[in-house]
Formats: C-alpha cells, sequence, structure tokens
C-alpha cells in the first residue's frame, strides 16, 4: 500500500504550540515549522517510527514558509494517549537546536541511546544512563514493562529525504 500524505489534525498544532510554549519558547519567532501526517508508520534498523524531523531543505526554501517539517504517523498517534502523544511531539521538537546569536538552525541527536541487552547485562554503566535513572527515580517517573512498548516506538531520527504533500503548520510565535 503506498503512503498517504495528509493535512494533521488541530489537535497536533494545538499541542504542538502549547509544547512549545512551556518547553520549547527559544524557537518562538524563530523557527517555522510544518507538520504533515504520514498514513503509516515505519520500520527504521527494526524500529517503529512513529515520526521524524528534517530540515527543508535549500532547494526547497523558495517554495515553502517552513524550516522544518515533521511527519507524524496518523496509524500510530491515533493509537497514542494524550500524554503520549505529547510526548511524541515534544520529542521532536527535542531535536531542534537554534543559536539566536548566529541565527544557525540544526538538529541533534539523542541524549541516550543504549541497548536493551547493555542495560540488561550492566546496568546505568554510563554517565547519561546514570542521569536517567537517578532522574526518573527522583520525579517518580513511570518505568516499567508496561511502558516500553511506547517508548520504543517515540524513538525518531533524522530523515534524510523528504515527501510532502499537503501540510499544516506551527508558526512559532504565531
Amino acid at each position: 500500500m503506498s503512503i498517504i500524505w495528509s493535512e494533521v489534525s488541530t489537535d497536533v498544532i494545538d499541542r504542538a504550540e502549547k509544547i512549545m510554549r512551556r518547553h520549547h519558547s527559544e524557537l518562538l519567532g524563530e523557527v517555522s515549522i510544518g507538520f504533515v501526517f504520514r498514513s503509516q508508520a515505519v520500520f527504521s534498523m527494526g524500529k517503529l517510527v512513529l515520526a521524524k524531523i528534517a530540515k527543508v531543505p535549500p532547494k526547497l526554501m523558495p517554495f515553502m514558509k517552513y524550516d522544518l517539517i515533521v511527519w507524524i504517523a496518523e496509524d500510530q498517534y491515533s493509537k497514542l494517549s494524550s500524554e503520549q502523544r505529547d510526548a511524541l511531539i515534544d520529542h521532536e521538537l527535542c531535536h531542534i537546536e537554534y543559536d539566536s546569536v548566529d541565527e544557525k538552525l540544526s538538529l541533534v541527536g539523542h541524549d541516550i541511546e543504549e541497548f536493551h541487552e547493555i542495560i540488561a547485562r550492566y546496568g546505568a554503566w554510563n554517565s547519561s544512563l546514570q542521569y536517567l535513572t537517578t532522574h526518573a527515580e527522583q520525579l517518580q517517573l513511570p518505568i516499567s514493562s508496561k511502558n516500553t512498548d511506547n517508548a520504543e516506538a517515540l524513538v525518531g531520527s533524522v530523515a534524510d529525504g523528504l515527501e510532502i504533500s499537503m501540510m499544516d503548520s506551527v508558526e512559532a510565535g504565531s
């Protein structure tokens, strides 16, 4: 079955705006982000990917009003709880780094990345994993087996290519 691209729901836009105001205020008025639904999630390196963020390529900039595009897998988004939807959108926004002095926009990787087997064998063996476990315990965050299926699915990576049909946007600052 071919992939269908479509406008995101107002739910996505409203959530993104709320999350940006709350956690990513440095982007407001500086970065323009478009959102688009992809009909189906994709598997990458054996993992279900629910969303990806990408910089709009320079050759498309004259035709678009966005600096970045986030695609969200509609088939999986519809199954997520409200909190999981917020986490997914916030996760993608965390990939954005904006230097207001140099007006430089870049995408960054994940703070923590590890294999399940290594954690099972050695525990929180590095500083990133130690930070995670310490803060999860302090905040009493729900780290349990019931959350691992969805947590694993929330891992995204920067898109190499960009296919866009119709989209809606969050104009940072509007």
